[in-house]
């Protein structure tokens, strides 16, 4: 048995719900749930058991979230196929790493923005949702070492120098977030975002 391994909680949840054990079953899928916001059947058994002990507005809730997912779930599919497809067509990698990250789905979605990359290695584009992705997921200094490579090719994008002070600012590095941010209006002296950031430091 495995009782941290998420797949095997759905699995009791699951099992608990069909036996009729709703409390029990509630409490398995809630850290289902919690910890995978983009898994659909654990929403919609979630949705069912809080409906059966009387929770109708939260076990609707649930259900309407599984519902949704559905359509997020069906671009996926779209979009893996094509990718699978024409696995040479960087857009379609992108598209489905958009339908991932629509998800929360952080890892896969980072692998297919690597496939995308390696097909387009230069694309800064790329190279930016990958580093978003890593802060996302709370890669911090996987973030940071990202940025600050796609700025070491073109030290002239503003945007990445805010996401780059950004990134240090929310780890607290302030002293590294003003030189980022100051970085960056050398190249951009207008940019009025920068400068909020940086009148924010004072």
């Amino acid at each position: 048995k495995e009782p941290t391994n998420l797949d095997y909680k759905y699995f009791l949840g699951s099992l608990y719900l069909s036996n009729g054990e709703l409390e029990k079953s509630i409490s398995y899928l809630q850290e289902v749930v919690a910890n995978r916001p983009w898994h659909y059947w654990s929403h919609h058994s979630l949705g069912q058991a809080l409906y059966r002990i009387g929770k109708t507005s939260d076990g609707q809730r649930y259900m309407d979230l599984a519902k949704e997912m559905q359509k997020d779930i069906e671009s996926i599919d779209y979009w893996n196929n094509l990718a699978n497809m024409n696995p040479d067509q960087t857009l379609l990698w992108i598209n489905l790493g958009d339908a991932y990250r629509q998800m929360s789905r952080f890892d896969e979605a980072k692998n297919s923005f690597q496939v995308a990359l390696s097909l387009d290695p230069t694309n800064v584009a790329i190279q930016n949702n990958l580093a978003n992705l890593y802060l996302l997921s709370g890669d911090t200094l996987q973030a940071i070492i990202r940025y600050e490579a796609i700025l070491a090719t073109d030290p002239s994008l503003a945007d990445i120098w805010i996401n780059l002070g950004v990134v240090h600012i929310n780890s607290g590095r302030k002293t590294e977030a003003r030189k980022a941010w100051v970085k960056g209006l050398e190249y951009d002296p207008d940019n009025s975002t920068l400068k909020q950031y940086i009148n924010s430091l004072e």
